[in-house]
């Protein structure tokens, strides 16, 4: 059975809304299985097959039968590109030791969770597994906001600041942005001003305080947590950030309205201005 013979799929949302959009599921499974999977997520996620998904896009979470996807396929080369963006996978399959045998044999992927079929993939285990991916949606919402903006670079470059705004902690300053870009550091920043962005620094600058606005609100850590998720030292940096893109502190946060941090935030990375210190030390 081929994915076209599948719950025709949404496509996914082209700009942010005033809320966090629901979670994006790529999926590769049968119909029966799809099914219900459409049943249980309705209204509450766009879902897409492996093909439905793009090039330059991922979903928030993966499902995904193992013996859907064989090695050295289309669907298993987007599949990687998920796992190496550490986009969450749960494997859905059947009970029986031939669909645990696919499971064990599955070694590229290590699967946040497995549901199997008619023993506990009710709707409130589906919710539990949409409720892996809030982090996600909320970097999407600032990777969709600036997509436009992208758009007119060369694509080394598009895909380099794509990867800071999902992955801010790899990235220490704006030579690490250029490393990843193939390009040296003023070679980016005169592409980045031609376009009327913001230099490189203040890129890891501005997806940094991003998440640091779900990790305090959303995921309730301390200061001190989300700063050592972030790759900082300590929690000082990040307060500077915080400073530098909206001019709060930490505490202030909570009671900020998100659209307006949003739109700040793209305020922010298309502000031609002198760098700003982006090191996490």
């Amino acid at each position: 059975m081929t994915d076209s013979a599948l719950p025709e799929a949404e496509s996914a949302p082209t700009s942010p809304t005033g809320e966090i959009p629901r979670a994006a599921i790529g999926f590769a499974l049968d119909r029966t299985f799809a099914d219900r999977l459409a049943r249980a997520t309705a209204n509450a996620a766009l879902l897409l097959t492996l093909q439905d998904i793009s090039a330059d896009d991922l979903c928030d979470i993966l499902v995904l039968d193992p013996r859907r996807v064989a090695p050295r396929s289309s669907e298993s080369a987007v599949v990687r590109r998920h796992v190496e963006a550490n986009v969450p996978c749960v494997y859905y399959t059947a009970s029986s030791p031939e669909a645990l045998r696919s499971v064990v044999a599955a070694s590229d992927v290590s699967p946040v969770r497995l549901v199997l079929f008619d023993v506990d993939d009710d709707p409130t285990t589906f919710r539990e597994v949409i409720d892996l991916a809030p982090r996600q949606a909320h970097t999407n919402r600032l990777r969709l906001a600036m997509k436009e903006a992208l758009r007119p670079l060369v694509p080394s470059v598009r895909t380099a600041l794509d990867m800071v705004l999902r992955r801010p902690d790899r990235f220490f300053d704006a030579s690490d942005v250029a490393t990843r870009a193939g390009l040296s550091r003023r070679h980016l920043d005169r592409l980045l001003t031609a376009a009327d962005l913001a230099p490189a620094k203040n890129w890891i600058v501005g997806a940094r305080a991003w998440h640091v606005a779900y990790l305090l609100v959303r995921a309730e850590l301390s200061v001190e947590t989300a700063a050592e998720r972030l790759g900082y030292a300590d929690s000082k940096a990040l307060r500077r950030h915080l400073a530098a893109v909206w001019n709060v502190s930490p505490s202030q946060l909570s009671c900020a309205d998100l659209d307006m941090l949003l739109r700040d935030a793209v305020a922010f990375l298309g502000t031609r201005e002198p760098d700003l210190e982006s090191g996490a030390g």
